[in-house]
């Protein structure tokens, strides 16, 4: 462009490794104006203290700014910077609210009558035929699904050891009825608006069973007959084993997930309705069950957004992600551990974490963003600072075309040959300090290697690495007791259990 950003004086495009050149230049000023590439931004200019590392695009005019040449001068300065840009989901809403205890069985909230926890709840479709989403109530016998698009869904009402479902619809006031169907268990049809927040989703259950009395505890919490008050948030499991997991989602292995490829390809069907139906899977299809079907890549391309730990298919702020096309997850969840690249044995106990946060378990460490398990393998994964190491070696697989996407295909500049089944860099080696060095997770004095990192993902994926129903708990299966859900509990249980 001219000095004034107003004249186009010559037009390039970028080479396949992203490099671009106007020569033959006579002395003056100019300006570069960068184009736009569908699926990407511009990233913030002038960043750092490095002119010759900033990007130096106005995220408003494209334009670098005045670049004044003199004669024979060749600048090489100037940049811009390109990160993947996935829109915002539309405005959500949510649906909830309340299980009972129905002491004189007429279907309608009387005062007096305290809530039921640790009741399992789930968010089905329109049709009831699939589990989209799963819950407990709360100690006080609430429960909520939030983030929830325009559409309509119903709400399967799980079974609670020694109660009976009251009778749906009784009375004239919709807020304070049971809507449980008691033969499907079903509310029926409810048609949620964009941002709408239904808080009238109720059931009531009263005892089927009883030790005498009001068919409640004193404290109306739970029962019938005198279940103790044994859990953290004195709630009672059906199961009355005070591990105050009841509800939450099973990790499923990376062997499940290699060999159920179509739960995850993106695609509509029915292959493993059988799987929904008896709750191993919360949809058919975990990746097209998010708001964005999870066209999350380059040009809305499909795959898996390894560090996404809230599992909303978006990258969010504090989030370190790595974006891993269909094609290469694939690939890698179904190589062997022999295949002679650490980062692949790794990366194959990520995306399987990954999968497990799309299919409703909730990441470990989720309640400190960035410093969660998946995040911290991200790290390694991008050769992030912290993991350096003084051999040269390096876990890092993200290494041409822009920063936080796997570059992958069968040919050109890529990260990934889908092809191969291999990173087109050299292998890494167990022997490498890359593998075995330890370094520290920036909570405390917590350390890990990269070898301990996969352990990890894999305890998590195989279910000895837990977090609670509501996420906020993290603990190991054969443990009665559980932590709060941030890095430093995450840490703690990994080294009281040896994996760290």
């Amino acid at each position: 462009m001219n000095e004034a950003g107003t004249s186009v004086l010559a037009t390039t495009t970028t080479s396949s490794s992203g490099y671009y050149n106007f020569s033959g230049l006579t002395a003056g000023t100019y300006q570069v104006w960068f184009g736009e590439k569908s699926g990407y931004v511009l990233s913030a200019a002038n960043q750092g203290s490095d002119d010759w590392k900033d990007s130096d695009a106005n995220t408003s005019t494209r334009l670098s700014g005045p670049i004044s040449l003199s004669a024979g001068e060749n600048d090489s300065s100037v940049d811009a910077g390109f990160q993947v840009y996935c829109p915002p989901p539309a405005a959500t809403g949510s649906i909830g609210n309340y299980v009972w205890c129905d002491t004189d069985k007429d279907g309608k909230q009387d005062s007096g009558e305290g809530g039921i926890s640790g009741v399992t709840v789930k968010l089905m479709n329109s049709s009831g035929t699939s589990v989209l989403a799963t819950t407990t109530t709360n100690s006080s016998g609430y429960y909520n699904f939030a983030n929830l698009a325009a559409g309509t869904y119903q709400v399967y009402f799980g079974t609670k050891s020694g109660y009976t479902l009251s009778s749906a619809n009784q009375g004239s006031d919709d807020s304070k009825d049971s809507d449980a169907s008691t033969s499907s268990r079903l509310s029926g049809a409810i048609a949620l608006s964009a941002g709408e927040n239904d808080t009238s989703v109720d059931a009531g259950m009263y005892a089927s069973t009883s030790g005498g009395g009001s068919g409640c505890d004193d404290d109306n919490d739970c029962g019938p007959g005198g279940y103790n008050n044994c859990d953290d948030d004195n709630d009672c499991d059906s199961d009355n084993d005070c591990d105050d997991n009841d509800g939450r989602v099973n990790g499923l292995s990376a062997g499940f997930w290699s060999t159920h490829l179509k739960a995850w390809d993106g695609a509509s069907d029915t292959t493993y309705a059988n799987l929904v139906k008896d709750g191993t899977l919360s949809s058919t299809d975990v990746l097209r069950a998010l708001s964005n079907q999870g066209k999350c890549g380059p040009s809305g391309s499909t795959g898996v957004l390894l560090g996404d730990s809230n599992g909303n298919g978006v990258k969010d702020g504090g989030e370190n992600t790595l974006f891993v096309s269909l094609s290469a997850a694939q690939k890698i969840i179904s190589s062997s551990d022999s295949a002679g690249d650490a980062r692949q044995i790794l990366m194959k106990q990520a995306i399987a974490a990954q999968l497990n946060i799309y299919n409703g378990d909730d990441a470990p460490g989720k309640l400190t963003v960035g410093a969660d398990l998946i995040s911290k393998a991200v790290q390694w994964l991008k050769g992030d600072s912290v993991f350096v190491y003084s051999d040269g070696s390096s876990g890092d697989v993200d290494r041409v075309g822009s920063a936080g996407v796997l570059e992958s295909g069968s040919s050109g500049t890529i990260d990934f040959n889908t092809s191969s089944g291999a990173f087109t860099s050299s292998a890494l080696s167990t022997s490498k300090r890359a593998w075995y060095e330890d370094k520290s997770m920036g909570i405390g004095d917590f350390t890990a290697d990269a070898e301990e990192l996969k352990n990890a993902l894999q305890a998590f994926n195989e279910d000895k690495l837990i977090t609670s129903s509501d996420g906020t708990k993290v603990g190991w299966s054969t443990s009665n007791s559980m932590v709060n859900n941030d890095a430093n509990g995450l840490w703690s249980v990994l080294r009281s259990h040896g994996v760290i």
